[in-house]
């Protein structure tokens, strides 16, 4: 158990820089896997290769897509290949694009293809990384340092000052007795005397409060714009969300009246899909079919 708890203790032993980098990378990572799971992928065909490349599929295509963009697939001997693609060869066509099709794969192999013999499925209408997964997961981050400032400011925290070490060796062990819920009891002018007791200019301690405890009312709003920008991600998506974040100015009704979702970028990205699948069996006689994502046939039922 203590080998499994000192797994996720490398988090909190980090530096500052450090741990906010790990904090964008886990909502980076958030995002990618949940727009990861909108699409599943299957065949009817029995053959352990197309059945295994179906797999992977399911496992690392979508992960792909959303990083990179495209995907192109082509006929190695009898096996259907995919990876990573650039265009990196040849003349270049009316359009400006190159004849030629490299195509990289995550164990280092590439392999070069005409363009007529690869299919490229693109992850949208513009064949673009999903940008937004960074843009969100900074803005998130920045959120999450300015959280942890909040709470820090937030703390009663006492700057005592005193005049001589005896006071301030006194007042260490007070607290620290406190801290065990102790009762720290002093007699006498040698322990604390008037150094402590004394008043006007003969007081030998002062107390300065160097955050401020009043600011945490306004640790709502920095917990309703985190929920504000998540539900905004996963609505454009097609995810209908809502949080329980009320902020004291908003009513009920108001609450209620942020709740939507869209489906463009989803049809898009399903369309896209499909379109290179047709192409796939049109080309290498290998059918395999699309369908939503357990979360987004919920939101389509």
């Amino acid at each position: 158990m203590t080998d499994i708890v000192s797994n996720f203790n490398w988090y909190t032993k980090l530096k500052e820089k450090a741990k906010k980098d790990a904090t964008n990378l886990s909502y980076t990572k958030m995002f990618i896997e949940s727009l990861s799971s909108m699409f599943w992928y299957s065949t009817e065909r029995t053959e352990d290769e197309i059945k295994y490349l179906v797999n992977v599929m399911n496992h690392k295509l979508e992960r792909w897509l959303r990083a990179y963009g495209k995907i192109a697939f082509a006929m190695d001997g009898n096996e259907l290949y995919f990876g990573i693609c650039a265009f990196t060869g040849g003349r270049l066509n009316r359009y400006g694009l190159r004849d030629k099709i490299t195509i990289f794969t995550l164990n280092g192999e590439s392999k070069t293809f005409k363009v007529e013999d690869v299919v490229i499925m693109y992850n949208n209408t513009v064949g673009e990384p999903e940008i937004n997964t960074l843009r969100y997961a900074d803005k998130l981050t920045e959120i999450d340092t300015s959280w942890d400032c909040a709470v820090k400011n937030c703390r009663y925290t006492p700057l005592v000052l005193v005049k001589n070490e005896k006071v301030k060796t006194n007042i260490e062990n007070a607290i620290a007795q406190s801290n065990d819920g102790k009762p720290f009891i002093v007699s006498g002018k040698d322990l604390l005397g008037s150094d402590l007791m004394g008043t006007g200019e003969s007081k030998g301690v002062e107390i300065f409060n160097i955050t401020d405890v009043a600011n945490s009312d306004k640790l709502q709003y920095l917990t309703h714009a985190h929920d504000d920008l998540t539900r905004t991600f996963y609505q454009i998506y097609g995810i209908d969300t809502n949080s329980t974040g009320k902020m004291a100015q908003q009513s009920t009704e108001e609450i209620e009246g942020n709740v939507g979702r869209s489906f463009i970028i989803p049809n898009d990205n399903y369309n896209w899909r499909k379109k290179a699948l047709e192409e796939i069996k049109e080309k290498f006689g290998i059918e395999i079919t699309i369908s939503w994502g357990e979360s987004w046939g919920i939101e389509l039922s």
